[in-house]
């Protein structure tokens, strides 16, 4: 059972394998009306649930049913994987999450947040977690039939970040299939599993050769421009569509700007990225969407593609995952030394440009911090970290070369110990790796 999880007014409750969950009675709410009737949890985990309202995927710490009934809202059950049944205790011999923290995140989500998934309710019975959480329409916005983003979306999607923001919540994993697209106008967030908190933040402050690039930005918007949009630009330019991916990451880029100019930031955000965002804030609101050959517009989001594009490598770069488990360290190499070239052409960029623009004080204000950010990458993550990846290549061994040769670039993270692949990076690799030339590859 996990303490301090429950679901609204009802007590948790160890259900041994003689009692039938069906005996139990459980309240079922809509809103703030309550009634006494069987949950839809409870039906679900006996099997009373026709099999034709219900849509079951396998997600990356459990199963996802999307329960959608006549006459009742539709949620979502996510239950943990679980190893078969023990007939000797009558429990299953494993679980494999609880959910606590992604319900923990998910009560955190203020009520001003309009376009997210909310918590609902949570339970354990026989063993099994199951966490029900509220259902959000939407689609893969790389799904063959999903409506194109346009920057009506990505607005409603700013504002409910920025919410989180305030209530001290970082999503950190806003990839295309946690943010589902709608036909009108909206980006419904949803999977906070990877979520922390701002005071979890300050503990999560390792070694830069090793963190996730999320854990030194206090920023949803941060991660969503990293994880979000620039990789739907490049999806866009994919299929021959660079045209509207230029246009809707300059209005991401001016929207950015109006957005960081405007609102207060939290109070415990990091002074640093305060005043980094105030100094891109003020070129940023200069930018012109609706003309594509303007000079600062053209300097400006050539070097924050670049920026992104070294958080981006970062991640798939990094030696080890959260985990401690090792990645291939080719495929690390490869990205990281996409990382490194990307910062060297941003300060070597930005050093031009500092002629350009000698009488424009706040451009060079802001050409300071892109030439700051690429130097610290270079100094603090590009040469250690490289210098660590040649040496374990040198020394592999011959089932770690087994392995690079077996899967190549097509399976960036493996098990340290037997090369088991998780596929969750091949995904991301996709999204990322440069497959064309022009600006966003």
């Amino acid at each position: 059972m996990i303490s301090g999880l429950k679901f609204r007014n009802i007590p948790q409750v160890y259900t041994l394998p003689a009692i039938k969950t069906s005996a139990l009675t459980a309240i079922s709410f809509k809103g703030d009306t309550f009634s006494r009737s069987k949950s839809t949890l409870d039906r679900f985990i006996d099997g009373e649930i026709d099999p034709k309202y219900t849509k079951e995927n396998s997600g990356t710490n459990g199963k996802v049913s999307i329960i959608k009934e006549e006459g009742r809202e539709p949620v979502v059950i996510k239950f943990s994987h679980t190893e078969p049944f023990n007939p000797k205790t009558g429990l299953v011999q494993r679980v494999g999450v609880n959910f606590d923290k992604e319900a923990s995140n998910l009560k955190l989500i203020p009520d001003s947040v309009k376009n997210s998934t909310k918590f609902i309710g949570m339970k354990s019975v026989n063993g099994v977690n199951y966490l029900v959480i509220s259902y959000v329409e939407g689609k893969n916005p790389y799904a063959n039939d999903a409506p194109e983003v346009t920057m009506q979306h990505i607005k409603s999607c700013m504002d409910d970040l920025f919410e989180l923001d305030k209530a001290g919540l970082l999503h950190r994993d806003l990839l295309p299939e946690n943010v589902l697209v709608t036909n009108d106008g909206k980006l419904n967030i949803t999977d906070y599993g990877a979520g922390v908190t701002f005071k979890e933040m300050t503990k999560m402050q390792a070694d830069p050769k090793y963190a996730h690039p999320e854990n030194w930005l206090y920023s949803n918007i941060n991660t969503f421009e990293e994880l979000f949009v620039l990789p739907y630009c490049k999806f866009l330019t994919d299929k021959d569509k660079e045209e509207e991916a230029k246009k809707l990451f300059v209005e991401f880029l001016r929207e950015k700007g109006d957005f960081h100019g405007k609102k207060t930031q939290p109070t415990d955000y990091p002074e640093n990225q305060r005043k980094t965002e105030k100094i891109q804030a003020k070129i940023f609101s200069r930018i012109k969407p609706d003309n594509s050959e303007d000079k600062l517009t053209k300097d400006v989001t050539e070097l924050e593609i670049l920026r992104i594009n070294i958080r981006m490598a970062q991640k798939i770069s990094r030696l080890y995952n959260a985990s401690g488990v090792m990645k291939n360290p080719l495929t690390s190499l490869y990205f990281h030394d996409w990382s490194g070239a990307c910062a060297k052409q941003l300060i070597n960029r930005s050093n031009t440009l500092e002629k350009d623009y000698e009488k424009d004080p706040a451009m060079i204000n802001f050409l300071k911090t892109e030439k700051e950010y690429a130097e610290h990458n270079l100094k603090k993550v590009y040469k250690p970290v490289r210098k660590e990846l040649r040496r374990l290549l040198d020394n592999a061994d011959e089932q770690l070369i087994s392995n690079i040769i077996s899967e190549g670039l097509r399976a960036p993270i493996f098990n340290q110990v037997d090369g088991t692949k998780t596929n969750n990076n091949v995904r991301i690799t996709t999204i990322y790796a440069p497959r064309k030339t022009g600006i966003f590859h």
